[in-house]
């Protein structure tokens, strides 16, 4: 499974009714992570993305997950006509990638719209440099790090990890 917050459309500045707050979203992680972990050593696990991905970094894996690695990386999408973006959270005209009817794999990485992606990466916040658990998510996706800052002092992904960081290490031990 893989869970996505109710984000506002990039460059939106007003919150609408469904938008997620960043203290609900901690909320969320907490609740699905305490039942994600209960289920973990059990006949009967269940596989939550991030959860997996966060348990492969504490033991001392590269995570899979591009949101987990403090850089975007193209994980490519390709839509019904063909149409390649380099993101799920970016599939917008100005970030079109080529078509897989049209262009090679090696022209699609090296479109425009691949360069254009990278090059609009939202900075790491000055505050995650300091951050305790930085080295779990490195500073988060490039698409939630607007959502993390929305209240000043909280880092929804900070809160969660906080409490995850400790029931992580206890099951990488046991795994």
């Amino acid at each position: 499974m893989q869970f996505i917050p109710c984000l506002k459309p990039l460059g939106a500045c007003e919150n609408q009714p469904h938008d997620i707050t960043p203290r609900l979203y901690a909320q969320f992680l907490k609740s699905i992570f305490r039942l994600w972990a209960e289920r973990l050593t059990t006949d009967d696990p269940v596989s939550i993305r991030q959860f997996d991905n966060l348990l492969m970094v504490t033991k001392g894996y590269a995570s899979e997950q591009c949101g987990l690695s403090g850089s975007c990386i193209p994980q490519f999408v390709v839509e019904a006509d063909g149409s390649v973006f380099p993101c799920d959270f970016y599939v917008l005209d100005n970030y079109i990638c080529g078509n897989i009817h049209n262009n090679s794999i090696d022209e699609i990485r090296r479109s425009e719209g691949v360069k254009k992606f990278l090059a609009d990466a939202i900075p790491m916040a000055a505050e995650c440099r300091d951050c305790p658990v930085i080295e779990y998510c490195k500073g988060g996706c490039n698409r939630y790090r607007l959502f993390y800052r929305e209240e000043e002092g909280y880092c929804p992904n900070r809160d969660f990890l906080t409490e995850a960081v400790p029931v992580l290490k206890r099951l990488a031990a046991l795994l």
